[in-house]
């Protein structure tokens, strides 16, 4: 196989960056979209939650079609689908073509996994978890670009965002379609996968490797979406000061990912960094109380970044231990499952989060993120590192390409 150029892991990050800022960039707007079509209660939540139910379907069908046709055209697919879906936002006037916009934008948007198995291929096991947490760190990037950007598009139309959103995927598309060859040669007929979806989790190795990356998304999940609940209930923050918080921790995020997570895995397995990781992101969330009863303020804003910090060494490190027991031929599929997994949290979390603060108060909040993580770690713990297949990516001996 020809290895892809160098330029293929800076090409990935923008097709990740300009995914997550396009999503940050709408997902605060969508509730004034839907207030000014006239609609409140369960349908308000409609739009926030088609978003992340699309990818929990679409992730694996992506990947699934990524393992069979190759990664370069799926991740073109997906960018020419997103932008389209970006238009139909801007260009919607009623509830339910925003509603359609979402999903279409939902569907088209789950290329993280093909993305991630591209890394995959591209890399070997002394770079796999540095080259992931470069990915990652487009992620904290993408949450700081696309509010920042939207804050200063609204000012001329509600719809100015989505229209910008459209314009970036077609940007990405067509620097994808220039820069960025196909990681992997398409397989014969004879060898393309033809089982079923759902057959890697037969495989032991995968199917617990899924559960500790569900379990340990369910309790990201639990706090992130419902923490300026947590921090106004406790301290009296205001939307002005969770923006402060989320913008820091986006700075640490793409730190930590971009940097950190690349010392860290020259030294310590994926396998280790993954124990690692969920542990303090145990120890972190039990604190996060803690620290909030003793400094206040400053006890939620140290809490935080301890958790981003523990999050960023743990998801990478985390697809990295998901997609090495996994076949060539089955790269996409699990790393897809996985982030279906992941998107399936995204939608239980918030609600579960929610009812925990209404009933139990807000320190039941991330005590019950403690209680998860707690639990994949335990899972993690008992999962022995899976040996790769003969004809694993990881035996290719690549280094990671430099982002620069």
């Amino acid at each position: 196989m020809t290895t892809p150029p160098r330029r293929s892991l800076p090409v990935l990050f923008l097709v990740v960056l300009v995914s997550v800022a396009g999503t940050a960039l709408v997902t605060p707007l969508l509730p004034f979209y839907a207030v000014a079509f006239g609609v409140d209660g369960v349908l308000l939540g409609l739009p926030l939650a088609a978003y992340p139910l699309m990818q929990f379907v679409f992730s694996p069908l992506w990947g699934r079609l990524s393992d069979r046709i190759g990664r370069r055209p799926v991740i073109l697919i997906s960018l020419a689908g997103t932008g389209v879906g970006f238009l139909l936002l801007g260009l919607a006037d009623s509830f339910w073509l925003l509603l359609f916009a979402r999903l279409v934008g939902g569907a088209f948007g789950a290329n993280v996994a093909t993305a991630q198995a591209y890394v995959a291929d591209l890399v070997g096991p002394n770079g796999r978890t540095r080259a992931l947490g470069i990915l990652g760190a487009a992620f904290g990037l993408g949450f700081i670009v696309g509010p920042a950007s939207a804050a200063v598009l609204v000012q001329f139309a509600l719809s100015a965002p989505a229209f910008f959103g459209a314009a970036l995927s077609l940007a990405n598309l067509v620097a994808a379609a220039r820069l960025l060859p196909e990681s992997r040669p398409r397989p014969a007929s004879a060898s393309r996968p033809r089982d079923s979806l759902l057959a890697p989790l037969r495989q032991r190795p995968v199917a617990l490797a899924i559960l500790v990356f569900g379990v340990g998304s369910l309790g990201s999940a639990l706090y992130q979406a419902v923490f300026p609940l947590y921090a106004r209930a406790t301290v009296g923050f205001g939307p002005s000061e969770t923006g402060v918080i989320f913008a820091l921790v986006g700075g640490v995020a793409v730190f930590s990912q971009g940097v950190l997570v690349g010392r860290l895995s020259r030294r310590f397995t994926e396998h280790a960094l993954l124990r690692g990781g969920l542990l303090l992101l145990a120890l972190a969330a039990a604190h996060v109380p803690l620290a909030t009863a003793l400094a206040g303020g400053l006890g939620v804003v140290l809490g935080m970044l301890l958790l981003t910090v523990a999050e960023s060494i743990t998801a990478p490190a985390a697809t990295a231990f998901l997609a090495l027991g996994a076949r060539s031929t089955e790269q996409g599929t699990v790393l897809g499952l996985g982030q279906s997994v992941g998107a399936l949290a995204r939608v239980i979390g918030p609600l579960a989060g929610a009812q925990l603060l209404a009933s139990l108060g807000p320190f039941s909040l991330f005590l019950g993120c403690a209680v998860l993580f707690a639990l994949s770690f335990l899972v993690a713990l008992a999962t022995p590192r899976p040996h790769p297949p003969a004809d694993h990516p990881a035996f290719a001996d690549r280094e990671v390409p430099a982002v620069s």
